[in-house]
């Protein structure tokens, strides 16, 4: 009797352990389980793989049928020799992280839509020049990297994935955004630089929960006014996109911490910018900016100030009340001498 109740335990237990291993765990659940590195061990006990982690071992193909592990929610697969993603990962329809970044990819199989709970699709540094339609069709997609291909537009459908919090379409062949982005209402963070980007489309402006926003080396020539609407951007990244001056109105982001517009044209600090009490980090290095007013005091939240290399010769005196300001970039502007205060207590780079 008490031989059969050990094994009835035993059953329930194990019981319980596959019934935990075949439900969708979180992405937080997920960062914390046993990340497999080798097919080898994975094979050993294939019900219990949730994480397999092949990356960066020159294979061209898999060394073994994916679908021995039926639980299987996070593959990684960077810096191998793929030039297809193989076909039995689209019945893995548990996957829900896929990376295969630094491959020789050429394409993304229709079949992806296969991928019913695929949240994270990493596919950077590839040699893809087209998004198909079926990968807009993955509803619970939330983080999609397509960064570093050859890819030269963005479908309207792309309004499709409704949960989407991160997109990155960085050093891409881009030339427009569509107007349908702005269906996205979910959009954290947006990075599209070093694409042939002129324009935005008003409907950007709808995009109140984007807060991360990287648009540089695109052929922009100013900041739009449909960025100054994106009431809870945070972190704005614009260097050498030929920018010339700052847009009236720049002082409505009023949630900004970061703004980085290095490598422009911009010849006035304007009393604009000086409104923005709640800039933390202000990068300006390599404009052509000649002096500073004194109402930069008034960014009583600035930290770090980058200048280098403007024609700056000296800093108004009201400087020296700026406790916040730690950081001063200073390297390649004709600044002889600062004030003893703001030489002792602050870091000049």
């Amino acid at each position: 009797m008490k031989m059969r109740f050990i094994i009835l335990t035993l059953l329930m237990f194990f019981s319980a352990e596959f019934s935990s291993f075949a439900q969708l765990l979180t992405l937080e659940q997920l960062a914390r389980q046993r990340v497999y590195r080798s097919v080898k061990d994975a094979e050993a006990t294939p019900n219990t793989v949730l994480v397999l982690d092949l990356s960066d071992s020159q294979l061209n193909d898999l060394e073994t049928d994916i679908t021995k592990f039926p639980n299987l929610q996070a593959l990684y697969l960077q810096s191998n020799d793929f030039e297809s993603l193989p076909d039995e990962i689209f019945s893995m329809t548990k996957l829900q992280m896929l990376f295969v970044d630094d491959n020789k990819l050429t394409r993304i199989s229709p079949k992806i839509a296969n991928l019913v709970n695929l949240k994270i699709l990493s596919l950077a540094n590839n040699k893809i020049t087209s998004i198909p339609q079926e990968v807009f069709s993955l509803k619970n997609l939330e983080i999609l990297n397509l960064s570093a291909n050859s890819i030269s537009s963005l479908e309207p459908s792309v309004k499709n994935l409704s949960r989407l919090r991160e997109l990155t379409l960085s050093f891409n062949k881009l030339t427009f955004v569509p107007k349908e982005i702005g269906n996205i209402s979910t959009l954290e963070s947006l990075d599209l630089a070093v694409n042939d980007i002129k324009t935005f489309p008003e409907e950007f402006s709808a995009l109140k929960k984007l807060c991360i926003l990287r648009l540089d080396s695109c052929k922009i020539g100013e900041i739009p006014q449909t960025i100054l609407s994106l009431t809870g951007l945070e972190y704005l990244s614009m260097s050498n996109c030929g920018i010339e001056e700052f847009p009236s109105g720049i002082s409505s982001l009023k949630t900004l911490k970061t703004l980085l517009l290095s490598d422009n044209q911009i010849s006035l600090f304007s009393e604009e910018v000086c409104k923005m009490s709640g800039l933390k980090i202000l990068a300006l290095a390599n404009n052509k900016i000649s002096s500073i007013p004194g109402t930069i005091t008034n960014m009583t939240s600035l930290y770090d100030i980058n200048l280098c290399g403007n024609k700056i010769s000296e800093f108004p005196a009201q400087m020296e009340e700026m406790n916040n300001l730690m950081m001063i970039g200073l390297t390649g502007t004709d600044v002889q001498i600062l004030n003893f205060k703001i030489q002792s207590e602050k870091k000049v780079y």
